[in-house]
Order: structure tokens, then sequence, then C-alpha cells
């Protein structure tokens, strides 16, 4: 256990060279240098001594002087709760359990690791791989969908830069120096945020008197609520409320109007023919009924002058145009015309309609009164 003690001899004639300080001896280690050793892993195993007492609280002190007396610093009465051996056992156990799950968790998302087994006999056939498995997304399918992903990402990133200007530019390196283009000089006035905001809150505003207008003018519509237990009593369906028109009979309504408007429309075309056909088609081309070439000649009317009687006087014209005027063989005729009565006609006024023989019933051609 000491090779570094010498061998004593006590024949003065003995001769021999020491294994230990022979030429090709290894170094060997000093006395100064084994206690310098021992002193460090002494000190050593203080310190794991003293890092275990500070890992474990709970193991308690173990002295050898019977009359030793102290108050332990773990077990004081103001101590914080310390965690028991079971309580810890307990939570090691729930933590071998998690991880337990993880590993299945693990293997459940990623069918395309293979099982690994440490026993070269065991012999199985896997699940994922049968020949009627459905296809697996290999790895490389996988690495692209990440990278498309990520792409779409990037894109999104750029889109929301593009979109809203009014967020500033974010960068790491301190030593970047540019210019905004959109907090340059002439740049257009940009919308604030709190601009942005009031706008939005004001269409939100008119969003919901919207809806109270809509509410308003479409009683016929029931309320809609998402509380089951909401319990009451409408207005519009009350026993002692008016009947409500239906969607039905609103409907039938407005078909009746546009029906009754387009035959309004017939009636004044038919009424009022000298009211020209207004038409939007600038191709449309046509001929008028009343203009044709073969249409019949239409009698043309003057007013007759008022006079305080009944009879008017038409002067003839005579045949014969050398006759003296002022001779006694002048011919002056004086014709009463009939009234509407005896002539038994229809009196019309002057801004009745003629339709021009088209009115077979009634005689177009008298004249107005």
């Amino acid at each position: 256990m000491h090779p570094e003690v010498g061998v004593v001899v006590t024949d003065s004639t003995a001769c021999a060279r020491c294994y230990f300080d022979r030429a090709s001896a290894p170094e060997q280690e000093t006395v100064e240098y084994a206690e310098e050793r021992r002193m460090a892993l002494a000190d050593a195993a203080a310190l794991k001594k003293l890092a275990v007492d500070y890992m474990h609280p709970e193991v308690g002190v173990v002295v050898t002087d019977s009359t030793a007396c102290a108050r332990c610093y773990f077990d004081r009465a103001s101590a914080p709760e310390q965690e028991t051996v079971e309580y810890a056992e307990e939570r090691r156990m729930a933590l071998a359990d998690a991880a337990a799950l993880k590993k299945l968790a693990v293997d459940y998302m990623h069918p395309e690791v293979g099982v690994v087994v440490t026993d070269s006999t065991a012999c199985a056939r896997c699940y994922f791989d049968r020949a009627s498995a459905p296809e697996q997304e290999t790895a490389e399918y996988a690495e692209e969908r990440r990278m498309a992903l990520a792409d779409a990402a990037a894109l999104k990133k750029l889109a929301v830069d593009y979109m809203h200007p009014e967020v500033g530019v974010v960068v790491t390196d301190s030593t970047a120096c540019a210019r905004c283009y959109f907090d340059r000089a002439s740049a257009p006035e940009q919308e604030t945020a709190e601009y942005a905001e009031e706008r939005r809150m004001a269409l939100a505003d008119a969003a919901a008197l919207k809806k109270l207008a809509v509410d308003y003018m479409h009683p016929e519509v029931g309320v809609v609520v998402t509380d089951s237990t909401a319990c009451a009593r409408c207005y519009f369906d009350r026993a002692s409320a008016p009947e409500q028109e239906t969607a039905e009979y609103a409907e039938e309504r407005r078909m009746a109007l546009a029906d009754a408007a387009a035959l309004k429309k017939l009636a004044v075309d038919y009424m009022h023919p000298e009211v020209g056909v207004v038409v939007t088609d600038s191709t449309a081309c046509a001929r008028c009924y009343f203009d044709r070439a073969s249409a019949p000649t239409q009698p043309s009317f003057t007013e007759p002058k008022a006079s305080t009687t009944s009879t008017h006087t038409v002067q003839l014209k005579p045949k014969d145009a050398k006759t003296n005027v002022s001779s006694s063989k002048e011919v002056v005729a004086s014709k009463r015309l009939p009234t509407h009565r005896e002539a038994n006609i229809i009196r019309k006024s002057a801004s009745a309609v003629q339709l021009y023989g088209l009115d077979e019933d009634h005689d177009d051609s008298a004249s107005f009164f």
C-alpha cells in the first residue's frame, strides 16, 4: 500500500535496483500531492453533504452527541409547509403517467414514425403499414405542407402591411435608417386609428338604427331571441291587436297595383293618341297609324266666332267670279246651323279626343259646340 517507503536490508553486500526508482518506472505521486488530493476530496464530500442537506430538508439531522440540543430550522412552528415523501412519490408517479400519455399521443399523431423495439425476436404486423391501411402522409409531404403554410403566413403579413399602412415598420437593427413612404411630406393624409374607431362606432350605430327601423316598418316579422327562457307577449299577436296584413296579401296587392298602373297607361295611350310614343331604344323604327300614306283624309275644323244670337250667317261663294257684288242678283244665303239636340249629335268640348273614324257609334266628323 506504501511503495514509496524504501526497502531496508541488513546485508551490506546486497546490491539491487529499485523497481520504482528505475529509469523506465512511471512517475510516482509525491506525498504533498497526495495530501492535496485528499483535502480536495474531503472538501468535495463536505460540499456534497451540504447540497444533500439543502435539497432534502425532509431528512432529519443526525447527531452523535446525546447532550446536543437545538431547534430544527425546517420543523419550527413558523416554517413553511414541507412536501412529504408520500406526496413527492405521488407527484413522481403522476409525472410518469403524463410522460407515458405524451408518448402515446406522439405515437398516435405520427404514425409515420416506426416502432422501435429492443427485442430482436419480436415479430408483429404494423397497423399502419398493412395492405389495407389508408395512405399515410409522408415526411416529405408534411415538410412541403409546412413550407406552403409558411409562405401563406408570409403573404398574409405582406397583405396586412399593404392594407394597414398606418401601422409602423418594426425593425431590430438599431443602425437601420430609411424614409417611410407613408410619412413623407408629400404623402396623402392617412386615416388615424382614432378616426377609424370613430367610423366603426358610427357604422355600428347606423346598423343598430337600421335594425330598429326594419323592426318598426315590418311588424309582421317575428322577434328572434336566443334565450330559451325568455317569455313575453307580442304586441302585434295579442288577442286585441288589429288584423295584420300578411306578406302574401301585400304581394298580391302589389301585383294588383302594378296591373292597374299598366291598364291606366294603356287607357291613357288609347284616349290620347296625340301624345307621341316615347321609346328609350335609339334603334327603334315604326310607322305611325294616323300619319301613314293610306290613312283617310281628316276634316279640318275652324273655331266658330262668338255671336249674341243662335244663328250664323254664312256667305256662299259666288259661282261666277264676274258677277257684280253690288247688283241685285247677288246671292246671299242665310243658314242656321242645327243644335246638338236637333241634329241628335253628342256635344263635345274643344279639348275632347277625336278618334277620327275609329268610333263608329259617335259621329267624329261633327263640329265642336
